[in-house]
């Protein structure tokens, strides 16, 4: 039981190290993609639940058409590339529409002091020919790493400014 304890209590402390609730700062963001127009392939993870209603909240004061139709848009954080102890989380705003999941790869574009813009969804799930996460141990395994889309000419090493 103290070994279960001890698990959970180390589970929560990387999760707080890695700030798994949080948003990384939009002027951050904004900076990373090398290509002025802002656009980045990221990836939507399943265990950070947002809410459009969250997203636009973490904007406040910003003029964004999207936070005035809410109810028209998901929330996410989408991640482009991740370290060791820290994931770059970006916040977006995509169309319900659009049907994008959990395990999803994205299209996006990022501007400061804005919640990132849904382009299209570049692959469903493990299309691990198109799009994959490109992590630790290989495509679609876990930790470090970032998003890899062959199909669009996509590297998160070569295509990033600091990933």
């Amino acid at each position: 039981m103290t070994k279960l304890v001890a698990m959970v209590a180390l589970g929560a402390l990387f999760a707080g190290l890695s700030g798994c609730t949080t948003l990384s700062p939009m002027s951050e963001v904004a900076a990373l993609p090398k290509k002025a127009d802002g656009i980045m392939f990221a990836q939507l993870g399943g265990l950070d639940p947002h809410s459009a209603e969250s997203i636009c909240a973490a904007f406040p004061g910003v003029k964004d058409e999207r936070c005035e139709h809410k109810d028209q848009y998901d929330g996410m954080m989408v991640v482009p590339s991740s370290r060791y102890w820290k994931a770059v989380k970006v916040p977006l705003l995509a169309p319900k529409s659009a049907g994008v999941s959990a395990g999803d790869i994205v299209k996006i574009r990022v501007a400061e002091g804005h919640p990132a813009y849904f382009e299209f969804i570049a692959a469903k799930g493990t299309q691990v020919k198109d799009c994959y996460y490109d992590g630790m141990y290989g495509p679609h395994s876990g930790g470090p790493g970032g998003v890899v889309c062959p199909k669009y000419n996509w590297d998160y090493k070569r295509d990033l400014t600091k990933y």
